[in-house]
């Protein structure tokens, strides 16, 4: 397969990204519009998070008890007081048009997420971009149902497996389409393409639902329960990218995207590998020790915020007693979110250095035996 031109890829990549958000954006606008219109039963989830912000300021002796709580129907708190740094501003702001402007930031960052995925998996071939593209796919859009996990898990990869299997060749046919020197590669690949978009426009699945509207179980709870999945995974991204390009700057974008340590320790395979091969070992230790100092120190420091969250996590997570300790690793809806997508993009990115370190191979043998 030829090595494709830089601009046009990216340009099919580009095109392939912006028409998932698009999708994305019309469970978006349901879920979303539900949300709204039925305050306060939902966005239970961000209630917790605006609770906790009023708490920070208002209350600091109290953050992870309910006392007073501008939102009496909400939840209590649960991730670190460095966490409420992104919720403190909409403090302002009323709790429904907060959580409103909390969600649709988080939307406007879908597009940042297919940026950073494509730029850590640098795609060189056009094997490589379609492999770049069924990442982004699954970042973005995630056509799974949680609900079906175990032996039931079949049933829902059947019914996304046309998704699966055709949304990533669209940027590979745009990009064969505008780049072939053969008129009948790029009249196919332009018939296949039309193909493809038909189906997604007039075609219905096997709920009877159109083929635009991608079911997905993780991001409809997270727009439903105002969650921050979509914020947690784009800071790892972020963190996982600046390890190969400002490692010191990493290790605090990694410290807070670990609200919920499960996926940033997930994701700590890929980091640590870019750091090794980027021998930032050393920068990565010392953004650590200020990562500590800037985003941990003051909440200890702070009406001892931190000693409150640590005592909270361990009298309900993880002692034998406590109420929560059952959910220490349970997976709710939304938690699937960050774990599809890491693993999908943890499994692409090791897939592309395989086949790289191949190539590389395959060059430096033709090298040596040309010389030789």
């Amino acid at each position: 397969m030829k090595r494709p031109n830089r601009v046009q890829a990216q340009l099919a990549i580009l095109v392939f990204a912006s028409m998932a958000v698009s999708l994305e954006s019309n469970l978006y606008s349901i879920e979303h519009q539900i949300t709204w219109n039925e305050q306060p039963k939902l966005a239970a989830d961000f209630s917790a998070f605006y609770n906790g912000a009023w708490a920070l300021l208002y209350n600091p002796g109290h953050v992870y008890a309910q006392a007073n709580y501008p939102v009496p129907y909400g939840q209590t708190l649960v991730y670190p007081p460095n966490f409420l740094l992104f919720i403190i501003p909409l403090l302002a702001l009323s709790f429904p048009t907060a959580e409103f402007v909390f969600s649709a930031l988080q939307f406007a960052l879908l597009p940042l997420m297919a940026a950073l995925v494509y730029l850590v998996l640098k795609p060189r071939s056009g094997v490589d971009y379609a492999i770049a593209a069924s990442v982004i796919e699954i970042v973005l859009l995630e056509p799974f149902d949680s609900r079906d996990v175990g032996l039931a898990i079949w049933p829902q990869v059947q019914q996304s497996l046309p998704l699966l299997v055709l949304l990533p060749l669209i940027p590979y046919l745009a990009f064969e389409s505008v780049s072939s020197k053969s008129r009948k590669v790029s009249i196919l690949g332009l018939v296949a393409l039309g193909l493809i978009l038909l189906w997604l426009a007039a075609g219905t699945g096997m709920n009877g639902a159109p083929n635009y509207m991608v079911a997905s179980v993780p991001y409809e709870t997270q727009w439903l329960l105002g969650q921050s999945k979509v914020l947690q995974l784009t800071l790892i991204l972020l963190a996982i990218w600046l390890a190969g390009k400002r490692p010191m700057l990493s290790a605090p974008v990694l410290l807070l995207s670990a609200f919920d340590p499960r996926f940033t320790l997930l994701a700590l395979p890929a980091y640590l590998y870019i750091i090794v091969r980027h021998k930032s070992v050393r920068k990565f230790a010392v953004g650590s020790i200020l990562a500590v100092l800037v985003l941990a120190v003051p909440f200890v420091l702070y009406y001892g915020a931190l000693e409150q969250y640590v005592v909270f996590v361990f009298n309900n997570y993880l002692s034998p007693t406590g109420y929560r300790r059952y959910f220490t690793f349970y997976f709710w809806d939304y938690d699937w979110l960050p774990l599809y997508a890491l693993v999908a993009f943890q499994a692409g990115l090791a897939l592309l250095e395989i086949l790289r370190s191949k190539r590389s191979a395959s060059f430096f043998g033709r090298t040596i035996g040309s010389r030789t």
